[in-house]
């Protein structure tokens, strides 16, 4: 979430309608006196966010809103565009005070925008808007204060929290609500198993009706044992004949597959005999090949000396190659140091040629223009003063008008008043015997009705002025409106105008700045290119390099190296290298040849038994096609046979079938008992599933998964923390974050401690006081705050430190400020809030805090 614009009224120290606009900030200063309204913005947008502000709910659920609104005003409004998940969002909550004829009312409505206008996307009901409005964010204002907003007096607040609290702040950081989801199903999966446990029960209820059925199955049963019995040796008979055919059809189909084998044999024959002779031809190549290398074996040796000579000379020119492409090397390397040298001299000039043609030039040249603008935009402010003094009379006439109101008001509660008392006195009279008000005598009827028109005259004389002031109100109230809606529209005007023109001061000035920097830097930039080009002109550069090159060529000219001769003596040596290949022929022709001529008699003898093995299996190949002639006449036979077969087993298995059905419902119904037990067992199961889910709620439960997944993020946690604890102490403070500890019985419990190491030892936190503590509490806290803003899809990337400065010294300060600069790149935006008049200038943008006695809290946003 990045705050953009807020717009506030009636809110806290702020009266009139005042707009914040944040667009293009990243990192600003919250500046103004102690009391005058720094923490009301932050207020402002966390109230209408969540609800909440100073550390406390206000409306449904908590304290009255009444205490949020601007003394002496019935009703507030506050506003707020931010941009989250890439989108822009605007939140409008209102509240309106209660008196004696109204109740309080508060209003929320969360708006979409959708790239002309914003749209509503509130729900039906303010609490399930906020809901919402907290799922959009992914975050409870309790966890924005303890991680992205550093409370002002409440920087501690994460560390100060119960171990417990402080996890859980973390868990919501780390977006564990999946696993609570996933707790959720295991949960439901367990009512699931209850279901089917009541399943159980029902069918154990079918099994006692089953019971019923018992007699008629033992029946059918043995009508089906008759028919079955008379059947058996039919399916007997025709299976000894089907066994004896299918034995006479196996032999002929081993034989039938002998002969594939044998055919198969022929044609591995026929091959290997391909091979072998193959083989024979090859072999006796190589005998012949060996024989022809041994014939050259003088011819081959003296090639080798003359190889061995050349590679000698070109070992002795290869040791001065080296030296010489070393000068040759460091020649190149000086003639280029001379060239950059050059280049660096020409592209300098160029430089500074181009940044008084980009930069300087065009700053000179709108330099006079800008200081009349800004002497107009003064002027203009001038007059803005003069218009603020105008409306002054206003706000009397304003004043006046209200004070006459609230004067005639105090009259008719005093006029109603005393027509009560007349009432009464008249009625007192009617109920007890008359007397005189003054002497006490008893007063006769003529007395009593003289009294009472007396006191009736008294009456109506009070009534007409009680009436008057009514009408007076009437008039005076609708004039008082008219009044105030001007005003309003008049003091809107001036503070936008006043907005406009001291954001247009501010840039001018900065235009002014920049421009008289410029004319210095000119006259400086054209002094340095006169000097730069003299150098050029006289080539003034690289003189130390020059007389470097010179030595090193004497040098080279020295050398008695001939590259002609050595590459003469390479080529030779290339030349004689076919007699390495032919030395290694010639040692393999003496050592290969008499195994080879072995190796070719093995394969002749290996040639002659395969050519005898070949006709044995042509001969058997012959006798079994003879047998095989009688096969299709025998298979014939077999399938008739076995379709006899066929029909009669399938009558007498549907019987054996009706049988066993029989009988195994019968079994069934007789070990009903045993059913019952194999039901219970499927119960226990059923049980001890559900114990499964049980198990798994806990592991998906806070002392589960999410405990682990806070322990993987300790280590990061602790790192950031470290580093902002490093810079702000000299590393002197370093802490430690403990996940469990040992309780009285010496089990471990889930927490988070913090542990502090210093040149004393490791401490506790709560054992550190003052400054330390609060630097301590400082750096957790932004680590808190980064590890929100980086865990992925976390739309807060907004960090706002309400406190810290006023507490430290000197260097303390200087350190808090180096650590906020050293993390504005980690948060789209950041806002510091001081007090402290000597820290605003360390800051690229000040919003600046002043407070009114007539008008309440305004700011004034200023960059530096």
């Amino acid at each position: 979430m990045i705050p953009l614009k807020l717009r506030l009224q009636n809110f806290l120290s702020y009266r009139d309608g005042s707009e914040l606009d944040l667009t293009g900030v990243h990192v600003a200063c919250l500046c103004g006196d102690n009391g005058h309204g720094k923490s009301a913005l932050l207020d402002a947008m966390t109230w209408a966010l969540w609800g909440c502000a100073r550390g406390r709910r206000y409306g449904q659920g908590g304290n009255s809103a009444d205490e949020l609104v601007y003394q002496g005003e019935s009703d507030m409004e506050v506003s707020l565009d931010f941009l989250a998940d890439g989108m822009t969002y605007r939140v409008l909550r209102k509240h309106s005070k209660g008196g004696r004829s109204r109740h309080s009312h508060s209003l929320l409505d969360l708006q979409a925008h959708t790239g002309t206008s914003f749209r509503s996307v509130s729900e039906a009901t303010m609490l399930a808007t906020e809901r919402r409005l907290e799922k959009l964010l992914r975050m409870s204002y309790e966890t924005f204060v303890n991680s992205a907003f550093l409370l002002q007096g409440q920087a501690d607040k994460f560390t100060t929290s119960q171990p417990a609290k402080r996890k859980e702040t973390l868990a919501e950081i780390l977006g564990l609500s999946l696993y609570v989801q996933l707790e959720e199903k295991c949960r439901y999966r367990t009512r699931e198993v209850d279901g089917k446990a009541e399943h159980l029960a029902m069918e154990l209820g079918r099994v006692e009706e089953d019971l019923v059925r018992l007699h008629d199955h033992r029946e059918a049963r043995a009508t089906n044992q008759l028919t079955f019995d008379a059947l058996t040796p039919e399916v007997e008979d025709a299976k000894s004949k089907l066994e004896e055919g299918s034995r006479r059809l196996k032999e002929l189909e081993e034989q039938r597959h002998q002969a594939v084998r044998l055919e198969v044999n022929i044609k591995r024959a026929d091959e290997d005999l391909f091979h072998l002779e193959k083989q024979v031809g090859l072999s006796s190549q190589r005998v012949q090949g060996f024989r022809k290398i041994l014939s050259h074996r003088l011819e081959i040796e003296q090639g080798i000396r003359d190889y061995n000579d050349s590679q000698i000379s070109i070992d002795r020119f290869t040791d001065m190659q080296s030296r010489y492409n070393e000068l040759v090397r460091e020649q190149l390397e000086l003639q280029s140091q001379i060239v950059q040298a050059r280049t660096a001299l020409e592209m300098a000039i160029t430089f500074i040629e181009e940044r008084i043609a980009r930069d300087l030039s065009p700053k000179l040249g709108c330099l006079a223009d800008l200081q009349g603008t800004l002497a107009t935009t003064l002027d203009g402010l001038d007059e803005v003063e003069t218009r603020e003094q105008m409306l002054q009379g206003d706000r009397d006439s304003v004043l006046a008008i209200s004070t006459e109101i609230d004067r005639a008001k105090l009259e008719n509660e005093r006029l109603l008043d005393e027509m009560r008392l007349l009432r009464q006195r008249l009625d007192l009279m009617g109920r007890h015997e008359a007397t005189c008000p003054l002497c006490g005598t008893t007063l006769g009827p003529d007395g009593f009705e003289h009294l009472a028109k007396e006191i009736e005259i008294e009456g109506g004389i009070l009534r007409d002025q009680y009436e008057g002031n009514l009408r007076k109100q009437g008039t005076l109230g609708i004039r008082l409106k008219d009044m105030k809606e001007a005003l309003t529209e008049k003091e809107g005007n001036q503070s936008k105008t006043r907005q406009d023109l001291l954001a247009l001061r501010g840039r001018l000035e900065r235009e002014v700045i920049e421009g008289n920097k410029a004319n210095e830097e000119f006259s400086s930039a054209t002094t340095q290119i006169s000097r730069l080009k003299e150098e050029l002109a006289h080539e003034e550069f690289g003189q130390e390099l020059k007389q470097q090159l010179v030595k090193l060529e004497k040098g080279l000219y020295s050398m008695d190296y001939d590259p002609g001769k050595f590459q003469e003596t390479r080529l030779l040596a290339r030349a004689l290298e076919r007699f390495v290949g032919e030395e290694k022929r010639l040692q393999e022709a003496e050592s290969g040849l008499p195994d080879e001529e072995a190796s070719l008699n093995s394969i002749n003898t290996m040639l002659q038994a395969r050519r005898t093995d070949k006709s044995d299996a042509v001969a058997s190949f012959k006798a079994i096609e003879m047998e095989l002639l009688d096969f299709p006449v025998v298979e014939e036979e077999v399938k008739l046979l076995e379709q006899t077969y066929q029909k009669l087993e399938a009558d007498w298995r549907f019987i054996q079938g009706q049988i066993d059905f029989h009988l195994l419902r019968e079994k069934e119904l007789e070990d009903a008992g045993e059913r019952k037990n194999s039901l219970g067992k499927e119960a226990a199961r059923i049980q001890a599933e559900k114990e499964i889910y049980v198990l798994l709620s806990e592991a998906f439960g806070k002392r589960g998964i999410q405990a682990l997944l806070i322990e993987a993020a300790i280590p990061e946690l602790e790192a950031t923390a470290n580093g902002l604890l490093g810079r702000l102490t000299s590393d002197r403070l370093h802490l430690t974050l403990q996940t469990q500890r040992l309780n009285r019985r010496g089990d471990a419990t889930e927490t988070l401690e913090i542990l502090i190491a210093d040149e004393l030892g490791t401490r506790s936190y709560e054992l550190f006081s003052g400054g330390e503590a609060f630097r301590i509490s400082f750096a957790l806290r932004v680590a808190l705050a980064k590890l929100l803003a980086s865990r992925a899809g976390a739309p807060m990337r907004a960090l706002f430190l309400d406190e810290g400065f006023g507490t430290q010294d000197a260097t303390g300060r200087e350190r808090l400020i180096d650590a906020v600069h050293s993390i504005q790149e980690d948060f789209d935006l950041m806002i510091v809030i001081t007090h402290i008049d000597e820290l605003k200038e360390a800051f690229p943008v000040r919003i600046e805090v002043a407070k009114r006695e007539e008008s309440g809290s305004a700011f004034n946003l200023v960059w530096n």
